[in-house]
């Protein structure tokens, strides 16, 4: 009997606009108090040095209060309270430097892992070194223009 592909194909368009509509309207229903959230985490990310941070720390409090964790927005309220009286650029751009400096180490240490599951022919550590690089990857990338951001202003 003949496979009708055609027919196969039309099931798999109809499941698949019936995962999106499904997907949209789980989005759509999420509470609107997160929008703001959202515009704050934007605004931050414009920030550099301390400024950034006590932002981060500020968002981190509206989504605490919202959700009535009373403990962590007091512990958070001390944080902020700890990078208006001590933190300085230089402080930051030593933070900055230390953290690439230990992605570095990671991302050596992943890629002799990577090597030595290769040499294993290990798929599946392949692909979670592979994994790991990526990500070490990124936040190296993360650090070094949060650093050069510094630096420019």
């Amino acid at each position: 009997m003949p496979v009708n592909f055609s027919s196969k194909l039309a099931d798999l368009i109809t499941q698949a606009i019936s995962m999106l509509q499904t997907y949209l309207k789980m989005m759509l229903s999420l509470p609107l108090f997160l929008l703001p959230l959202s515009v704050q985490a934007s605004e931050c990310a414009q920030q550099t040095g301390c400024e950034r941070k006590a932002c981060e720390i500020e968002r981190k409090m509206d989504i605490a209060q919202q959700n009535g964790r009373s403990y962590q927005y007091k512990g958070l309220s001390e944080a902020l309270s700890e990078v208006i009286e001590h933190c300085t650029e230089a402080g930051i751009r030593d933070d900055l430097s230390a953290k690439i400096e230990k992605s570095s180490a990671e991302l050596t240490e992943y890629r002799e892992e990577l090597d030595e599951a290769k040499a294993e022919n290990d798929q599946e550590k392949v692909h979670k070194y592979q994994r790991k690089i990526l990500q070490e990857q990124a936040e190296i990338s993360e650090y070094q223009t949060e650093l050069s951001m510094l630096t420019s202003h």
